[in-house]
């Protein structure tokens, strides 16, 4: 086998160890940390304009994004951050004037048909649509521009709404972390805009140590304030009577309310936003807001985040050892559960002599006062869970109170949600910490030393936030020395005080927070989404039953998800030669990777688990990462001079009737295993399609040659890739082989957008052609003679006189072989 060629091959050494990269990379770009004392890490900016679909910017307040872990440093690219909705969910309401009541209330819930069934009663604030509520996504910068302008690497997955309070994070990218023992790092307090979310990455080892905490407790959705005021009295309503779900009382001060306690802050909005629906206050709780107590003084509702939706009911969950008392009520309330907050307790009992209690049910006359009704607020709606979407707690509602000369304003608020913990870890994680997104307990509503004749503590108590979320994206196992809760607080009890010659009195103790989400990979950490419990009452009137009717929230959830990492080889080679990149990925993949020529930004110049560099002189550094995604993974091609494997003298082809023949020489060989014959189309994408056997060693001329019988491309492109047997490999030069006179390479601009057309054409010798455009019928427009010499020529045909429409190119070679080149299309 024999053949002619005047280059030499080099030997390609290739690298496959998975050895940790070196090179800075994204992930670990802020170094090391070392966290004490209670720290805020995260900086915090608004959304401004709506992101829509595949958006690739964002229009924020400010995206400087300084402090927090950054002092003084810009956002910048390569930087993380997270962009998550908190609001923008819509609700069932209808503020029409409800029937069967004696206030006059034009703004108040219109009932449905059975509006006098508890059940249909409290479908009010039930969650329509999430919309963008809870929608969150990672995403790496790629650059900033102005103020307010931060655009990203990769599309965005979901579109994103400024009003449904959307906000953007930064997150440090630690390289290790470590949490001594006075480490608290909490998120920034949850303003309404911003804030109420800590996130953090990890590339490396997460180090904790005893007495450290990540804490978001009581970071999330606001409860609502009492408005201590005289005006609530004792109800005109008969025995049986329902009172306000949804009332409006135009005042300015946020979470307050006249009458009634206000509900509690949600995905559907705060209570600002509750205003513009003529609901800032009342029993009917709001999405996952808790509602607030009717008057007179009955307690409000707590808060709740994700569980079970088919089992809320709003009525919470009855505390054991009760029974009797408890289906006073209704037969059944005493094993009934709920997901969802915990219901507020019953309004205001006055009663001279003290009915029995465990025969004398709420809603009766002899209780006095407001006849201890059922009228706390309704425990806040069970949302649905899905795992691209996370959620603050909600907020706990207020209670209904009136005694503002003997209680100060902060009694009776409903607690604050629990906020959001997010965690990604690439690493191990190790030592003894606790993670925690709790909900705040609602406030009390306390009395003081009462003297002769008076009485303190004769409010009722706040409803408790729900349990917040804690996220940990985690590719090693949790240790089982880590705690994680979202744990709902618990609800604010009546701790009245009474002096002699006073009628005692009993108010409605706050409801219980739901408990919150847990969500992460793998381990064996301690952890806990119980409920908070209800308040209580230590009135003698309803001795022997302190819950007095209000009741604990129900479980959140615990959920296992998915997480990813991605690794890649770095290779060395010889110079002049190309590389063969692999990534490696554990976990859930989100799909192919592309290849980059740059960190940050620009085009990708490849898809797939593998790519194949250009020939390269010199070492260069690639990135692979996912998109949708927020890193970039280095690979660094080392380039180094290589002993020859072999001499080659000679590689070359020819066209032969019905085949075309590859030749090519060495002069010497040593460690040569094989040679295979590459082809291609276009000399983009090779494929094998011949294996020769080399000589292992010699110093002496050998002559190779092989056949290739492919009858349908009039072109065809060629190279040799040599390999020895300890698998380093190089390739030699490319041949292009024609059949027939002439073939094309290539036309451009197709669709043509200027004045003339360029034509790529190759010959076998020199040659002149007829080029012919003529349209689908087979009018002719150009007939031109030209000339092409030997080898590859690039022609160029006038187009101005075209117009829009199809074309096929003809040319024409004075020895009479005719080949069709091409469609052109003209817009």
């Amino acid at each position: 086998m024999k053949g002619i060629l005047g280059i030499k091959f080099l030997t390609i050494f290739t690298s496959l160890s998975l050895s940790a990269l070196t090179l800075s990379a994204q992930r670990g770009k802020d170094l090391n940390g070392s966290l004490s004392g209670t720290v805020v890490i995260n900086t915090y900016t608004n959304l401004t304009v709506d992101v829509v679909l595949n958006a690739t910017s964002l229009t924020v307040a400010s995206n400087a994004m300084t402090g927090g872990a950054f002092g003084a440093t810009a956002l910048a690219p390569g930087d993380l951050i997270l962009i998550i909705q908190m609001q923008g969910a819509s609700i069932d309401t209808d503020n029409a004037a409800m029937p069967g009541n004696n206030f006059a209330y034009p703004t108040e819930f219109s009932w449905p048909a059975n509006w006098a069934d508890p059940t249909a009663q409290f479908l009010y604030g039930k969650v329509n649509a999430l919309n963008g509520a809870g929608k969150f996504q990672y995403a790496e910068v790629a650059s900033i521009s102005g103020g307010t302008i931060i655009n990203v690497d990769c599309p965005l997955l979901t579109a994103f709404s400024a009003t449904g309070k959307t906000q953007v994070v930064r997150i440090p990218r630690y390289n290790d972390l470590l949490l001594n023992a006075t480490a608290v790092v909490n998120p920034l307090t949850w303003s309404g805009t911003v804030g109420g979310v800590v996130a953090i990455e990890v590339n490396g080892t997460l180090t904790l140590t005893a007495g450290s905490k990540i804490s978001a407790s009581g970071f999330g959705f606001r409860g609502g304030a009492v408005n201590m005021t005289s005006t609530s009295t004792n109800s005109t309503n008969s025995v049986g009577s329902v009172s306000y779900y949804a009332v409006n009382n135009n005042i300015s001060v946020p979470f307050q309310a006249i009458g009634t306690g206000a509900k509690g802050e949600s995905i559907a909005g705060s209570n600002t936003d509750y205003l513009t629906i003529s609901a800032n206050a009342g029993r009917g709780s709001i999405a996952n807001g808790g509602g607030g107590g009717s008057e007179h003084n009955s307690g409000g509702g707590g808060g709740s985040n994700v569980g079970n939706t088919a089992t809320w009911t709003g009525r919470g969950n009855p505390s054991a050892g009760y029974a009797a008392i408890w289906d006073l009520e209704f037969v059944g309330l005493s094993t009934a559960t709920s997901s969802g907050g915990g219901r507020g307790g019953y309004t205001m009992a006055a009663p001279t002599t003290i009915p029995v209690i465990g025969s004398t049910p709420p809603d009766n006359a002899l209780w006095l006062g407001d006849k201890r009704r059922v009228m706390g607020g309704i425990g806040g709606h069970t949302l649905q869970y899905s795992v691209d979407r996370a959620f603050l707690g909600g907020g706990g509602g207020a209670a209904d109170a009136n005694n503002s000369t003997t209680a100060t304003v902060s009694q009776g608020n409903g607690g604050k949600g629990g906020g959001i913990i997010f965690l990604r870890t690439y690493g191990t994680i190790s030592g003894t910490s606790t993670f925690e997104a709790n909900g705040a307990n609602g406030s009390n509503c306390q009395g003081t030393a009462a003297g002769f004749g008076t009485k303190t503590g004769v409010d009722g108590a706040g409803g408790a936030g729900a349990g917040g979320s804690i996220i940990i994206n985690n590719t090693a196992a949790l240790p089982s020395t880590l705690t994680l809760n979202a744990i709902g607080g618990n609800g604010g009890s009546q701790l009245a005080s009474f002096g002699t010659g006073v009628t005692k009195e009993a108010q409605g103790p706050g409801g219980g927070g739901a408990g919150g989400l847990i969500a992460f990979v793998s381990g064996t950490p301690i952890q806990s989404v119980a409920g908070g419990v209800n308040g209580t009452t230590n009135s003698v009137v309803v001795a022997g039953f302190p819950p007095n009717g209000a009741t604990g929230g129900g479980a959140g959830l615990v959920q296992a998800i998915t997480a990813y990492n991605l690794t890649a080889a770095n290779v060395t080679i010889c110079s002049n030669t190309t590389a063969l990149l692999t990534a490696v990925y554990s976990g859930t993949s989100p799909g192919l990777p592309s290849w980059y020529t740059q960190q940050y930004g620009g085009a990708s110049v490849g898809t797939g688990m593998t790519f194949t560099t250009p020939l390269l002189l010199a070492t260069t550094t690639y990135y692979v990462g996912f998109c949708p995604g927020s890193f970039r993974v280095p690979v660094v091609v080392t380039v180094n001079p290589c002993p020859l494997s072999i001499e080659l003298l000679s590689f070359s082809g020819e066209a032969q009737r019905s085949r075309n023949k590859l030749i090519w020489s060495t002069i010497s060989e040593t460690n040569n295993a094989y040679f295979s014959l590459e082809r291609s189309l276009n000399g983009d994408n090779w494929v094998d399609y011949e294996l020769v056997t080399g000589a292992g060693n010699s110093s002496t001329l050998l002559n190779y040659e092989t056949f290739d019988y492919d009858f349908e491309h009039p072109v065809l492109y060629y190279r040799l890739k040599q390999t020895d047997f300890d698998a380093h490999y190089t390739y030699s030069n490319t041949v292009v082989i024609t059949q027939g006179e002439i073939a094309l390479i290539d036309i451009f601009p197709n669709p043509i957008e200027n004045e003339e057309i360029n034509i790529s054409i190759i010959s076998k010798e020199d040659l002149e052609l007829t080029v012919q455009i003529t349209n689908a019928i087979g009018q002719l427009f150009t007939n031109e003679a030209i000339h092409v010499a030997k080898g590859l020529n690039t022609v160029k045909i006038p187009a101005t006189h075209l117009s829009k429409g199809v074309y096929f190119i003809k040319a024409t070679s004075n020895k009479g072989s005719e080949t069709v080149i091409k469609q052109l299309k003209v817009n």
